[in-house]
């Protein structure tokens, strides 16, 4: 009886050790997967955000102000405008004027009258400096939300699509 109940034991400890290696190389899968954009790494749990400017503000520096755009509440670190690779996280240019967020534009966004570059190669400016040198406090035409990168085969591909066609159904509308 001793025999049976111990080989039970032995036998579920066996089934639980390779389902649990099954799962964490799954899991590790997963951790794994780069997700892209435009050839560029980002995040998997990031929401892809699209927008159109009123003005062409494709190399200036994104900076967030608070609801009633008096003041900057945030601006980002040197290290946050570059990618993995080296290069600016510029906007991916897509179908009809819309750019693909790459640095965390939301509706209380503004650009800063200053190039990734020069942004880059100086000192940061102070919060009130930097709301000085703001080009546009209301820069935005649209700003979609289109969901999680997980939702798409092909991203750059997919939303070309239907930017192309003017269907933004399958989008969430933030100004």
């Amino acid at each position: 009886m001793k025999s049976k109940y111990l080989f039970g034991l032995v036998l579920l400890f066996v089934m639980a050790c390779s389902s649990s290696e099954e799962d964490s190389s799954q899991s590790n899968e997963v951790k794994t997967k780069k997700m892209e954009i435009g050839g560029k790494p980002v995040s998997a749990l990031r929401h892809i955000i699209i927008y159109k400017t009123r003005y062409n503000h494709y190399h200036s520096v994104p900076v967030l102000l608070n609801a009633e755009k008096t003041e900057v509440v945030g601006y980002p670190a040197k290290e946050d405008l570059l990618m993995g690779d080296g290069f600016f996280a510029l906007p991916l240019q897509l179908e009809d004027g819309w750019l693909l967020d790459r640095r965390g534009i939301s509706k209380n966004s503004a650009f800063l009258a200053i190039s990734y570059t020069e942004y880059y190669q100086n000192d940061i400016l102070s919060t009130k400096a930097m709301y000085d040198a703001i080009a546009d406090k209301d820069p935005f035409l649209e700003i979609y939300d289109c969901g999680l990168p997980s939702e798409y085969k092909q991203l750059e591909l997919e939303l070309n699509i239907l930017l192309k066609k003017k269907d933004y159904s399958k989008f969430k509308k933030i100004k």
